[in-house]
């Protein structure tokens, strides 16, 4: 059976068996809380990967802060899903941004028919290096 100790109200710990952080069993930290009326229990993660009692103070205090205020991410899932969603709406940027420069780069200031351009050098240097 897995025991638990609780270390502060809505943080507690499971202690590994065998595990050793330096000369301390290893700790795996779980925050313990209720949001409109729903109780929660996330994990954190263990001590060995860098939590701290402080640290999971300082979350769960965020958590409860965004729950009071109705501002941010209220659950760490949601705090997840946020910077997923931040994540890869730059990577599509990122990417858009190489494949609008790439086909530039590829298409040059030509236009049909191999008819001369009336783009000018400094027009091309900026859509060259463009940032959208």
């Amino acid at each position: 059976m897995v025991e638990w100790q609780r270390l502060d109200v809505g943080i507690r710990v499971r202690i590994h068996p065998t595990r050793r952080y330096g000369a301390l069993p290893d700790r795996y930290f779980v925050l313990r809380y209720s949001v409109d009326g729903v109780k929660k229990q996330e994990a954190l993660g263990w001590a060995s990967r860098g939590w701290t009692l402080a640290k999971a103070r300082d979350e769960l205090a965020k958590l409860r802060a965004a729950a009071r205020l109705g501002e941010g991410p209220v659950t760490l899932k949601e705090k997840r899903e946020l910077a997923r969603t931040v994540r890869e709406a730059a990577q599509a940027a990122e990417q858009q941004k190489i494949a609008i420069s790439g086909l530039w780069r590829i298409t040059g200031p030509r236009t049909p028919k191999g008819r001369a351009s009336c783009m000018t050098p400094a027009i091309t240097n900026i859509l060259l290096n463009c940032t959208a």
